[in-house]
C-alpha cells in the first residue's frame, strides 16, 4: 500500500481525473513511462520529443522525451504515441526491457505459450528474454495474454522483477527508493585497469544512475 500512495503522490494526484485511483486500475502508456523512468532518475533529455498527439506542454513530457531518446520507446511509428490509451503486457515488457537493458532472445523460451501467436513480433524477444530471467513465469500451455492490460499493482510488480533482475547489489535499496535517486554525485571516479575496465565502468555508470 505504501507503493501505491507514493505513486499517486508523485504521478497521479495532479491529474483530477485519476486522483482517486486504486491499485487494481489500468496504468495509461504515458503513467507507465513516466513511472519506469523515475524508477531509473532518468528525466534529462537533448532533443525533445516529437509525437502528434503529445504536447511539449504535458506534465510528463519531459519523461517521454528522455525514454525516446534512450530508446526506451519509439511510440507507433506514425507520428502517434498514444499515450493515454491503457498500457498491455506486451508493451510493458518491452518498455521494461529496454530500461533495464535486458537484450533480446529468440521466441524459443516462449513458444510453448498457448496464445504465442497473440504476441506482437517486436514484443516476442523482450518477453522470452524475461521469460529466461525468471521475470515472467512460463510453462507449456500457459498463457501470456498480451493484450490484457496493465493495472498499478502490476507495473509495481513487473517493475520489482526487473529491479530484482539487474546487475545492481543494492536491488533492495534501490526498490525502497521507489525512483528516487540514492544519491547525487557531482563527480564519479573509476580506478581500473586495461582488464577490468569495461565492467568497473559500466557498475559504476549503473551505481550512478
Amino acid at each position: 500500500m505504501k507503493k501505491i500512495v507514493a505513486f499517486l503522490v508523485a504521478v497521479l494526484l495532479p491529474l483530477s481525473t485519476i486522483a482517486f485511483a486504486e491499485e487494481d486500475r489500468n496504468v495509461t502508456r504515458i503513467e507507465f513511462i513516466t513511472y519506469v523512468m523515475s524508477e531509473l532518475g532518468e528525466i534529462e533529455y537533448k532533443t525533445p520529443a516529437e509525437f502528434i498527439d503529445l504536447s511539449s506542454t504535458d506534465r510528463y513530457f519531459n519523461y517521454v522525451s528522455s525514454a525516446v531518446e534512450k530508446g526506451v520507446i519509439t511510440g507507433y511509428g506514425n507520428g502517434y504515441l498514444r499515450p493515454y490509451d491503457e498500457i498491455t503486457r506486451q508493451e510493458a515488457i518491452v518498455i521494461l526491457s529496454r530500461a533495464y537493458q535486458l537484450k533480446e532472445t529468440s521466441g524459443v523460451y516462449i513458444n510453448g505459450y498457448a496464445d504465442f501467436s497473440l504476441i506482437s513480433p517486436y514484443a516476442v524477444g523482450y518477453i522470452s528474454a524475461a521469460a529466461r530471467n525468471g521475470i515472467v513465469t512460463y510453462a507449456m500451455g500457459d498463457r501470456f495474454n498480451p493484450q490484457s492490460t496493465v493495472t498499478i499493482d502490476d507495473m509495481y510488480s513487473l517493475s520489482n522483477k526487473f529491479i530484482k533482475n539487474s546487475i545492481s547489489c543494492i536491488k533492495d535499496k534501490l526498490t525502497e527508493q521507489k525512483g528516487e535517486p540514492i544519491y547525487t554525485p557531482k563527480h564519479i571516479y573509476v580506478l581500473t585497469d586495461a582488464n577490468t575496465f569495461s565492467a568497473a565502468f559500466h557498475y559504476a555508470f549503473y551505481l550512478w544512475k
